[in-house]
């Protein structure tokens, strides 16, 4: 199930200091529901040599056949330890991960490979040795991170006015942290007591929708229709592409998205939806580069963009 928190999770061991003095390299990689091995082997290539940033912008990896990607990966893996992070892998084709495995034998004792997946199969198919299965929440601790993220800034008599309410909007997450996280973020913003009871009562929750896409649909029918514009723009990347930051909001700039005759106010003004749109959940695995954050866009927005698309235009 999406939002459990697999990925958060994985986050936060892959950014632990303990593992980061515990290996020579390490990779994350964002798989994703097409399973594109040629994809992935560059990425692994790319991340071993991140720490040589003169190697990594050198290497021109296009041409390379699969086959070239793997030995290459043989050679720079050779005696190395490596903890590889497989984000998102749907793909349960052994005959595909096979190839993989093989690249992998010259790596250093120690090195450790952690997959996420929602689906049992791939544990299989991966032949894992440790699996931590993620269980949905309950709900008291659903309307925990609700109440963190939505209280923020405010005094004890307001948040004792909207608790009832609140309550029983943690009730529709399902269990799941990311529905949670994304509704607090956008009742925020909220201060009344009948715009939390909108929220409850909205018709977006009987659509019967996965607790996390009604969600986050709920969060980006709430955004202002620029940001809105900005988001739905995402959906021309493929899934799990990592984006710098500012490379997308001159990207903005150039579809004239942003609003402005002056340069200096339009990267301004796209920091500011970029920032919007990555406290609203629609981004994740954000690392601080440059003016503003790179992400990947998650499996589910970037569905949630093409479900928004066809929305916007009658078509669902």
């Amino acid at each position: 199930m999406g939002g459990m928190g697999k990925t958060a999770l994985a986050q936060l061991v892959y950014n632990d200091e303990a593992v980061k003095a515990n290996f020579d390299n390490k990779i994350w990689v964002c798989v994703s529901e097409v399973f594109d091995r040629s994809r992935v082997a560059k990425a692994i290539i790319m991340g071993l040599a991140k720490p040589d940033h003169a190697s990594a912008s050198a290497l021109n990896l296009d041409s390379f056949t699969l086959q070239s990607l793997l030995e290459r990966i043989c050679e720079d893996i050779k005696g190395k330890k490596v903890f590889l992070v497989l984000d998102d892998v749907w793909t349960d084709d052994s005959e595909s991960w096979e190839s993989f495995n093989q690249a992998f034998k010259p790596a250093a004792p120690g090195s450790r490979i952690l997959v996420t997946t929602r689906k049992d199969i791939v544990v299989k198919t991966m032949k894992s040795f440790r699996v931590f299965a993620l269980e949905q929440l309950s709900e008291d601790v659903c309307w925990k991170i609700l109440s963190q993220e939505a209280f923020v800034g405010r005094g004890d008599g307001q948040c004792k006015n909207l608790e009832d309410i609140g309550k029983n909007i943690a009730k529709k997450c399902s269990g799941l942290p990311l529905a949670a996280k994304t509704l607090g973020s956008m009742l925020r913003s909220k201060k009344t007591r009948e715009e939390w009871t909108n929220i409850l009562n909205s018709e977006i929750w009987k659509l019967n929708l996965e607790a996390v896409f009604a969600a986050l649909l709920l969060s980006y029918f709430d955004l202002p229709s620029a940001v809105r514009r900005c988001f739905l723009y995402c959906s021309t990347f493929p899934k799990g592409v990592e984006i710098e930051g500012d490379v997308l909001i001159y990207q903005w700039m150039a579809q004239g998205y942003l609003n402005s005759s002056q340069n200096p106010e339009m990267e301004i003004t796209g920091v500011e939806y970029f920032e919007c749109l990555a406290a609203r959940s629609f981004f994740q695995d954000l690392e601080q580069m440059k003016m503003v954050a790179s992400g990947h866009v998650r499996f589910m927005t970037w569905y949630l963009t093409l479900l928004v698309s066809l929305w916007e235009m009658n078509l669902w």
